[in-house]
């Protein structure tokens, strides 16, 4: 039997669990995939504890703990304490890259985990990681565990939890045993007991774990397991309720509220449960309380810094109105302080604070964020949440949203001071002020205002871009003889003019005022302050708002404009007069089919029902997307309104039958949408949720809501190539807005009718004549395998990926502007550089996506299948430089655009090409450029961000995606696994961003180089 050497009034964890063994030593102590009694869980934690004291664990070292909700993890949670040491708990669902970081940035030498092989595939070189078993065996046979050295005055530090950072590195919280004592001994609300059956449901990761296991292990009370399998899905959660007899739990809000949807009496057996981590909903604790009257509920909350709960609010009466944060446990102190550190009077919103001995230690190896998160307040150390509250007469406490004064601009959030700082530091200027602007996000940016009559933008967007990183330059400068204020000698901030305001009226022609209206709309600028001489692109352009330019034009004014005329055009003066010899005429509307018709496919959609139907088990083709949702949610509507965009959109009910003629699709009426919620994070989400479609058998749409964090959730979708492409997903994640906020989406035609009205358009001759010249000849060009190639195509991928920070990120854009070229160009020509340098080779064909929508105006609503992807010519010359290989592929671009819907197939079969089923026929490497505007959403207080998952599979041998982010530029490259090695993967990325610093800093620079930084091609030689 393990030694106690405390008592039960001791605030040691390790202690107080000792003296539960003693007591009921046969009581059951844990129960999940297996049942422990307080004496076995002591037994086999003991054990763990000595075999890690022989690995050096003593007070207060940080041990690693990998393993998914179970009993090991309980085990290991109980051993690394009794050994002295603090246990952090590590998601083995994490990206191998973060546990790597996480392990390498804070000092942890030993993990124990439940697969060893993974977590030491990652660890950073000396970590010792070791399974459990392994670390029971070093110390079976042990009856007691050395003692490990008390210390003087403060409290222990019994685990440390990571919690996300406004920098994207965690921070670690170091909580200590007296803050879990505080709450699990808690004698009035939380009131654990040894009869009670505890749930637990947590993640490890969330301090909810905390409370739910030692709330339990020292209370002598059951914890019971419950898998994630099981939370997930109401009548399984419920079932494990009664099963288990659970007495006591916390549910997340949203878990919460999805279970009382499903079946409001599901906590009638329950004697307490406890409700937080986000917005609690009135409405279904009114139901609980309505289905279960003999239940003692709950609504906490608390920040980890606070460990678990600060304010508990008893749920014994309707609550009318917004739920209250309740008032402090006991031994926990609250302040709500105004914007100088003092207390304000009651009924007075502030910033809430708490101190007390819940407040952690501070954050690990973060000594400048402690400093500025724990302050010291009268003599009393406080945690300062961030959060606005105020404190009524009668003590309790109202939320009233953060304190923070950032805003957030393209996803990053930025401190206004810090910008205004940095325009005061430019030579020149005299007053500065800045703000945001901007509805939604796609519109909002920051407008800086200057009172600086003797220096331009140019020299204040170079000064700022030496100061600071990229997303916090301001998008636009407005120059002001003085800057307004109020009577307080503040700013005036609604005497400021509206952007564009400060800009100088200009004189149009009547083209050129028809077409300014239009600049102004998509640029968000005032179309009489667009002079003829201005640059589109230098102006806020892009090559996707040029592409809405060119849907206007034709929508609004009948004219035809072809993408590589207005990008050589590109002034107001020169693309008004290049529409004077542009074709004119508005399209027809697209007829609709007659409902229930089957209509051909589209030319896009007959290469993927091939790879369907020659692999329908395959995923390599599926298309899953996981939405970050930030704000307010209600699971019940958002899975109405993703069900009801399968009944808008007809893609996504398309059923695909073999008939006379070919394969037809029709829509399938009314087919319901698979929309599965979970309570917690799960591992590998992709690998989990994405699973093959049948094409005979819609819907070809399936959601899963996840949580992710406080006040977030991720939406993964998932649907099939076949019915979406890019520019359908954000039709998609809008209409999904709009159907969520209760709002009518702006009509579009079916996909039936657009496919067909394409199918039966037939090719173009001039489309066709232009592809059989720039690819005439075959490329001399083949990507350096690592392995030959099989008979069929490889579909089996990974992706590898870099990043460019902001401060690299701004120099590239800067050289395309003076290049008069987009990023897009820039990076692709750093992509072509390093395939050169990586083979020697001079004549390349790089694929990349094309809208595929350019022909009818319509088409920019419809959700459905017609993007391309065209291959474009790349031939850099020996002893050419960069700057001209970015010259030459922009030439290439622009001219492609003008026809970008030709299909690869035929074309190949023109060109001569044998039809290899290994490879595909015209390029085995792609490239795309994915703008941020194309994934950032905001409305109705949610904020969505988009991102394209891979489930594992390639449709290429190599596949680079450039995503432009806020703060970065991330750069995923998909290689096809049976081809390519992770090594080489990453090299080929490292040679890349080489090239593009290259590029940004000289343009001269060659594209090949004398000494090779890698293996010559006669060294490694392509293989077929």
């Amino acid at each position: 039997m393990p030694e106690s050497g405390g008592s039960v009034g001791s605030l040691r964890l390790d202690e107080c669990f000792l003296d539960q063994v003693r007591e009921r030593p046969d009581a059951v102590a844990v129960c999940g995939d297996t049942t422990l009694t307080y004496r076995e869980l002591a037994d086999r934690a003991t054990a763990v504890a000595a075999g890690l004291q022989r690995l050096g664990v003593t007070r207060e070292t940080l041990v690693g703990m990998a393993f998914p909700r179970g009993v090991d993890a309980v085990v290991a949670a109980v051993g690394i304490t009794l050994a002295g040491g603090a246990y952090v708990p590590i998601s083995p669902a994490a990206p191998g890259k973060r546990i790597g970081e996480l392990l390498a940035d804070n000092d942890i030498g030993i993990v124990v985990a439940a697969d060893a092989g993974l977590v030491q595939a990652v660890a950073p070189e000396g970590v010792e990681v070791a399974g459990l078993s392994r670390v029971e065996a070093w110390g079976s046979g042990t009856e007691s565990v050395t003692a490990p050295p008390p210390l003087d005055e403060r409290s222990p530090l019994a685990h440390v939890l990571f919690t996300s950072g406004s920098t994207g590195k965690p921070k670690g919280v170091l909580i200590e045993h007296a803050g879990i004592f505080r709450v699990v001994r808690e004698p009035e609300f939380l009131a654990f007991g040894p009869d009670d059956h505890v749930l637990h449901a947590s993640p490890l990761e969330f301090d909810a774990a905390t409370m739910e296991i030692w709330g339990a292990l020292l209370n002598g009370a059951r914890l019971c397991i419950v898998g994630a399998e099981t939370v997930v899905v109401p009548v399984r959660f419920a079932a494990a309720l009664r099963e288990h007899r659970v007495t006591w739990a916390f549910v997340t809000s949203a878990l919460f509220n999805q279970l009382v949807d499903d079946e409001p009496a599901i906590f009638a057996p329950l004697g307490k449960v406890f409700t937080g981590g986000d917005v609690v909903s009135p409405r279904h604790l009114e139901l609980v309380r309505a289905h279960s009257p003999g239940l003692a509920l709950h609504a906490a909350y608390g920040p980890t810094e606070n460990t678990i709960f600060t304010t508990v609010h008893p749920i014994d009466a309707e609550p009318g109105g917004p739920v209250p944060l309740g008032r402090p446990l006991g031994g926990t102190t609250v302040l709500v302080l105004d914007e100088h550190g003092v207390p304000v009077a009651p009924g007075v919103i502030g910033e809430l604070c708490t101190g007390g001995s819940g407040v952690a230690r501070g954050y690990l190896n973060r000594p400048e964020l402690t400093a500025e998160r724990f302050v010291d307040v009268d003599g009393v150390r406080y945690y300062r949440t961030g959060d606005q509250a105020r404190q009524d007469a009668d003590g309790l406490l109202h939320f009233h949203g953060r304190v923070d004064g950032q805003v957030k601009i393209r996803g990053h959030r930025i401190e206004i001071a810090e910008v205004i700082t940095a325009l005061y530091a430019v030579p020149g200027v005299r007053d500065a002020y800045a703000q945001p602007v901007g509805d939604t996000v796609q519109d909002k940016r920051l407008v800086a205002y200057l009172v600086a009559p003797d220096t331009d933008e140019a020299a204040v967007r170079a000064e700022l871009a030496a100061a600071l990183p990229d997303y916090l330059v301001p998008d636009q400068f407005l120059w002001l003889d003085r800057l307004p204020l109020n009577v307080n000698g503040k700013v005036d901030t609604a005497r400021l003019p509206a952007p564009g305001a400060a800009r100088a009226k200009v004189r149009h022609t009547e083209a050129e005022g028809r077409l300014a209206e239009l600049w102004g709309e998509v640029l968000g600028l005032p179309a009489d302050t667009i002079g003829p001489a201005e640059d589109f692109l230098a102006i806020g352009g892009s090559s996707l708002k040029l592409g809405a330019l060119l849907g206007k034009l034709d929508r609004r004014l009948g004219v035809r404009l072809g993408y590589a005329e207005a990008l050589r055009a590109r002034t107001l003066a020169g693309m008004t007069a290049a529409l004077d010899g542009a074709a004119t005429g508005h399209a027809p509307p697209i007829p609709e089919p007659a409902p229930g018709t089957r209509v051909p496919l589209h030319p896009r959609q007959l290469a993927l029902y091939a790879h369907w139907a020659a692999d329908p088990d395959s995923v390599a083709y599926n298309v899953p997307v996981r939405l970050r949702l930030r704000g307010p949610l209600d699971p019940a509507r958002l899975r109405r309104a993703v069900r009801a965009l399968a009944g808008r959109h007809d893609a996504l009910r398309m059923t695909f039958v073999l008939a006379e003629g070919g394969v037809r699709q029709v829509a399938a009426p009314g087919t319901g949408v698979a929309f599965e919620v979970l309570d917690a994070p799960v591992p590998d989400v992709p690998a989990r949720f994405v699973r093959p479609f049948r094409l005979d058998a819609p819907p070809l749409l399936r959601a899963l809501l996840v949580p992710a964090g406080p006040g977030g959730h991720d939406l993964y979708l998932d649907t099939h190539h076949i019915v979406l492409d890019g520019l359908s997903l954000r039709v998609l994640v809008a209409d999904l807005l709009d159907l969520y906020l209760g709002e009518e989406p702006a009509p579009a035609p079916s996909f039936a009718g657009a496919a067909k009205w394409c199918h039966d358009r037939g090719d173009d001759p001039a489309a066709e004549a232009f592809w059989l010249a720039e690819l005439a000849g075959p490329p001399t060009a083949d990507l350096p395998l690592d392995r030959p190639r099989g008979t069929r195509r490889a579909t089996a991928g990974a992706v590898a990926r870099r990043e460019l920070p902001a401060s690299e990120l701004a120099r590239v854009e800067e050289a395309a502007r003076q290049a008069g070229t987009t990023p897009f160009t820039a990076v692709l020509t750093a992509y072509v550089a390093a395939l050169a340098r990586r083979t020697g080779e001079h004549d390349f064909v790089i694929g990349t996506p094309t809208s595929g929508r350019t022909a009818h105006p319509d088409l920019d609503r419809v959700v459905g299948m017609f993007a391309n992807v065209v291959g474009l010519r790349a031939k850099p010359a020996e002893g050419g430089d960069l700057g001209g290989l970015l010259r030459d592929l922009d030439d290439r671009r622009a001219a492609a655009l003008s026809y970008p819907d030709h299909p690869a197939e035929p074309l190949a079969r023109r060109l001569g090409i044998a039809r290899d089923p290994a490879r595909n026929a015209l390029f085995d490497a792609v490239f795309a450029y994915q703008d941020l505007e194309f994934y950032e959403f905001a409305k109705g207080g949610l904020e969505v961000s988009a991102e394209l998952v891979n489930p594992g599979t390639t449709r290429y041998d190599l596949n680079l995606q450039a995503y432009r982010r806020p703060d970065r530029l991330v750069l995923d490259l998909e290689y096809a696994t049976a081809l390519f090695d992770r090594d080489s993967a990453e090299h080929l990325l490292d040679e890349c961003l080489r090239a593009l610093a290259e590029l940004a800093a000289d343009p001269r620079t060659p594209v090949f180089r004398t000494a090779p930084t890698t293996a010559t091609p006669a060294e490694r030689a392509p293989v077929r």
